[in-house]
């Protein structure tokens, strides 16, 4: 099983400006992702989630955000089922989810 945990904004802030590889999965739906999202996260809504979970590229660090870290959370479990993440990869919620992302966003 993959390592799981939890994530600040300022933390993954910190990670993204440090040129980490992290993947960052954004599970709300379409319309909300359009308005906004953290820059370099891919879409996959929740409600598509366990169909297009194998278009997922893993990459060693996942963070999964949700409008508010509770839906996040259900991806994190699907994650943890799936056998094509390697187990080193480490997969992480992001707290408070997208409403506590206080830095720059990328709109579509």
């Amino acid at each position: 099983m993959s390592k799981t945990g939890s994530i600040t904004s300022m933390e993954l802030n910190d990670k993204i400006e440090a040129g980490e590889n992290v993947q960052i999965i954004d599970v709300r739906p379409e319309q909300d992702y359009i308005s906004g999202h953290i820059p370099g996260s891919i879409n996959l809504p929740l409600s598509h989630f366990a169909r297009d979970i194998s278009t997922i590229t893993f990459e060693p660090s996942i963070v999964v955000v949700c409008a508010i870290g509770e839906s996040s959370l259900q991806a994190i479990r699907l994650l943890n089922s799936y056998s094509a993440v390697p187990q080193e990869t480490e997969i992480l919620n992001l707290i408070g989810g997208y409403h506590h992302w206080i830095f720059s966003i990328s709109p579509t």
